[in-house]
């Protein structure tokens, strides 16, 4: 039996590893892209929590999930600050029941004032007693006593702002203790679970990255990107992972690039024939998620289990294609709290969107010499045989789906060398590259002549 009063030696982290091949949560990558792009790294740690951290997850998730990173990549942690006055303010007794005055509670304080004008000192000025209840009155209770233990000197630590990462590691296991279902919400266990939950909570820090970790991470987001991009990810079932104290795992389907590329760019198309070049776009492919409370395990995995598309994977896909800038990036969060949640981004669409020849299913980009095939990008030497022949090729669409014999080509290319073998090497090394994208049948061929599926040009 599990003595649910010992407590472990270490947190144990969830850290989703952008080089495993498998993909990871749409909210780790969009932490990951934060992280690298030194959002946790400014003078305001609480603003930059608030606005950077993934709705879906709790606080242990979010700062667990940064700590991980942080040990991952030797990030330091520096000026971790936790905000009591919000703490305090969690646990003041209030003077109203149901919005009348709650006598029994004014006379109770009464009582507590006029003992502490006679124990007070005349010589000083007297400061009206703060009531507290709850955790934050029984850990201020065993201070008193002067007992020594651990919870209140870990609770020093981060009420002086002298906390470290193992202090916040700490933190995080008092936090997640487990208690009984139907007890006493008035034992000790519970009392250092909900003061610690309470400090995890209002806890911030800096992220200090170097250029050369950060290089290490972006270098790893833009692989992870690229075997995105290809379709090389696997759906992570190796494992499930903890979201809001609830075990979740990944769709046993995840659409494609391709799917993603069609569904977004239709939405985005839409949004600029309304608004213009620039405009504020939300996560329109999932359902949004409650503001007022958090909802139960069952929807939790229910939401993570259905969630096929993967907003942020898509989003950042298209920034680093080129079609978008984005402006900003966050939730629709604000403290009315009258709107369900979902992530929302100020994006401003880039003349990239709109060339006709790379929005195409099938497109050849003559500038940067790269080849698209379904929203994925083959590059090529500007200027070689696989370059030329493909220029020919797509130099007029209504020519795209003929048969072009490479005597032909040869001869559009260079009129005083019609050694067209040269150009059947040339298709069969774009033919390579097209394989490793994992599309195996773009080209018909025979010796002496090509063309394009039909089947790509529908």
């Amino acid at each position: 039996m599990i003595d649910i009063f010992k407590l472990p030696d270490k947190y144990r982290f969830d850290l989703e590893s952008l080089t495993a091949g498998k993909y990871i949560d749409d909210n780790s990558l969009y932490v990951y892209q934060s992280l690298a792009r030194e959002r946790f790294s400014t003078l305001d740690p609480a603003m930059n929590f608030l606005t950077f951290r993934p709705f879906e997850w709790n606080d242990t998730d979010f700062l667990a999930f940064i700590l991980a990173v942080s040990k991952e990549y030797d990030l330091e942690i520096k000026n971790i600050k936790t905000n009591f006055s919000a703490i305090e303010e969690e646990y003041r007794v209030f003077f109203e029941k149901n919005g009348e005055p709650d006598v029994m509670k004014i006379a109770q304080y009464q009582t507590m004032v006029a003992e502490a004008l006679l124990k007070h000192d005349k010589t000083k000025p007297f400061k009206q007693p703060k009531w507290y209840e709850g955790a934050y009155k029984w850990i201020f209770d065993l201070k008193e006593k002067g007992e020594k233990r651990e919870e209140i000197e870990l609770f020093d630590k981060f009420f002086t702002d002298t906390a470290t990462v193992a202090d916040i590691e700490r933190a995080l296991i008092y936090a997640n203790r487990t208690v009984p279902m139907y007890g006493d919400i008035d034992t000790e266990l519970y009392m250092s679970k909900d003061i610690f939950e309470k400090i995890i909570t209002w806890t911030t820090f800096l992220v200090e990255i170097t250029p050369k970790q950060k290089v290490q991470l972006v270098a790893d987001i833009e692989f992870y990107m690229e075997e995105f991009m290809a379709e090389k990810l696997k759906r992570n079932n190796t494992k499930t992972k903890k979201i809001g104290n609830t075990s979740v795992s990944q769709s046993n389907n995840i659409l494609t690039f391709n799917k993603h590329s069609l569904l977004f760019r239709e939405y985005l198309q839409k949004m600029q024939d309304d608004f213009g070049n620039i405009v504020t776009i939300e996560n329109t492919f999932e359902d949004r998620f409650p503001n007022y409370q958090y909802p139960n395990s069952e929807e939790i995995r229910k939401r993570y289990l259905g969630r096929n598309f993967f907003f942020m994977h898509i989003l950042f896909a298209f920034e680093k294609l080129g079609f978008i800038k984005i402006i900003t990036l966050g939730s629709n969060w604000d403290y009315h709290e009258d709107e369900m949640l979902t992530y929302q981004a100020k994006v401003e669409l880039l003349p990239a969107f709109f060339n006709e020849k790379i929005a195409q299913k099938v497109s050849f980009d003559t500038d940067k010499s790269r080849l698209y095939v379904y929203g994925k990008e083959i590059k090529l030497l500007k200027f070689k045989d696989e370059y030329h022949t493909l220029r020919v090729m797509f130099e007029n669409p209504k020519d795209l789906s003929q048969e072009w014999f490479f005597s032909e080509i040869a001869e559009r290319i260079d009129e005083s060398n019609l050694n067209d073998k040269k150009y059947y090497n040339a298709i069969y090394q774009i033919r390579l590259k097209l394989e490793k994208q994992g599309i195996n049948d773009f080209f018909i061929t025979t010796k002496q002549s090509v063309k394009i599926d039909k089947k790509y040009l529908s």
